[in-house]
């Protein structure tokens, strides 16, 4: 009798355990495109991007592709890191992550020019991951 008790509470105690929920899989996450070049202000056609001037409309990217997992995901700048000549400090002030892991970067920025390539965390309950080296800018 006390062996049952025993292994009735060892049991219930292992029930206990709170499971991981949900999951998550990075293994196939792309942008496509996954490159943005931002012209300078000086650089922009009057004409061709006469709205985007009247409506001060930012750069965006399309979103990330590939990521699987349990909602709500949430996506945010891990990292960022440059190989032309910029500042890091001065882009990670600037860009920013709207819905489902799409860039928002301003018309009117303070970057100085160069190439950023930017890694990606995803995370919901329970996990994150981060996606390296996912999104390049070059900005002029």
């Amino acid at each position: 009798m006390k062996t049952t008790l025993f292994i009735l509470l060892v049991t219930l105690l292992a029930a206990c355990d709170k499971p991981v929920v949900g999951y998550l899989n990075t293994g196939d996450a792309a942008y496509l495109p996954d490159t943005l070049v931002i012209p300078r202000r000086a650089d922009l056609d009057p004409v061709a991007d006469a709205t985007r001037l009247d409506n001060n409309a930012p750069w965006v990217s399309l979103r990330v592709q590939g990521v699987l997992g349990t909602p709500p995901l949430y996506y945010s700048v891990a990292s960022a890191r440059e190989t032309g000549g910029g500042s890091v400090d001065a882009f990670l002030r600037e860009v920013a992550m709207i819905g489902g892991g799409i860039f928002y970067f301003p018309l009117h920025h303070e970057t100085p020019p160069g190439r950023y390539l930017v890694s990606v965390r995803v995370r919901n309950e329970g996990h994150d991951k981060i996606i390296p080296d996912a999104f390049t800018f070059i900005v002029k």
